[in-house]
């Protein structure tokens, strides 16, 4: 929305732009440790259900990996050498986990509650219209989430831990994701 997000939604789209340096976001995302692994928990069950243990699995979330990240009270950021702790698959993963709760948590503070992931929604509803998963739609976005209007977004998160010395591609992952949400 507006024309900063426009603007740097076309920047996206257009082969060979560059986005960086990154335009200065007004939105501050306020919320606690706790917060955050409770919205990564609920990220993580593909079908979610109102009475899931998740202080429980929260908390287990914090015991295993509190010690990666900079609880500053400022921003959210990895402790010195955390971003290479994790091997492999098990840091890429942790990495798509928090962003997935971030997206949450953005979610949340727009006023927009969560209803499910994606996939698990569409087979749901459209097992009930005898509808098929489109041809060619391989992916798919993350989540479904609901306004008081009951008015439905759909979100996809994508994140990633870099290196010190690294320079992530963003625009790729913007695009990337873009692309999941085409045409859903």
């Amino acid at each position: 929305r507006g024309v900063k997000n426009i603007a740097l939604l076309n920047e996206v789209l257009k082969k060979h732009a560059k986005i960086r340096p990154l335009p200065n976001s007004s939105v501050q995302l306020g919320f606690s440790a706790w917060k955050l692994a409770h919205a990564i928990k609920k990220a993580d069950c593909a079908r979610w259900r109102a009475n899931a243990p998740l202080f429980v699995s929260a908390s287990g979330f914090l015991i295993e990996n509190a010690q990666l990240f900079a609880w500053n009270g400022e921003a959210l950021a990895l402790n010195d050498g955390a971003s290479e702790f994790l091997a492999d698959f098990s840091g890429t993963s942790l990495a798509g986990r928090v962003a997935q709760g971030m997206a949450l948590l953005f979610l949340e503070s727009k006023g927009y509650s969560y209803v499910g992931r994606f996939e698990a929604e569409w087979k749901k509803r459209a097992a009930t219209q005898n509808k098929a998963w489109p041809k060619g739609k391989m992916k798919a976005p993350d989540f479904i989430a609901e306004n008081a209007q009951k008015e439905w977004i759909l979100a996809e998160s994508k994140g990633g831990f870099p290196k010190p010395e690294g320079k992530p591609n963003i625009k790729g992952a913007l695009n990337e994701g873009l692309s999941q949400l085409d045409g859903w």
